[in-house]
């Protein structure tokens, strides 16, 4: 699972670079990323489905509010993504099809609490293999 994420050094706080070869798959891999950080994400199932519209003023800004979306989605309802589809992006609208899972402690490990996502180090940038973005969370 994280061969399209990686932790960077961030004092108390967490450091992610994520990586795909479009927007479409940075945004869907950085929603992954966030399950995967919380929990195993190979325990959850596809068995509840929602459909999440985010807004702002650039892409960047786009992604910190989708993520901070999924928490929120997580905190109030324990929903988590396993499968991420996207219906529509451009540079100030995303809407994404969520497939995923109520989490209980029962049945999925709690790596860490996240806060938030900040808007430190956060950027989005095309590379030659595609697109690459940096955000941090709050933990």
């Amino acid at each position: 699972m994280k061969k399209f994420y990686r932790q960077f050094n961030q004092t108390s706080d967490l450091g992610i670079e994520v990586s795909g070869s479009d927007l479409q798959s940075l945004y869907r891999n950085a929603a992954l990323c966030l399950s995967d950080l919380i929990t195993d994400i190979e325990l959850l199932k596809k068995i509840e489905n929602r459909i999440v519209t985010v807004q702002a003023e650039d892409r960047e800004l786009l992604l910190r509010e989708f993520l901070a979306e999924l928490l929120y989605l997580f905190n109030t309802y324990n929903f988590l993504s396993k499968d991420i589809t996207i219906i529509k992006i451009s540079e100030n609208e995303l809407e994404v099809a969520l497939s995923g899972d109520q989490i209980t402690i029962e049945t999925h490990p709690i790596y860490r609490e996240i806060k938030s996502v900040t808007y430190h180090h956060l950027f989005i940038k095309h590379t030659d293999s595609g697109y690459k973005a940096r955000f941090v969370l709050d933990i």
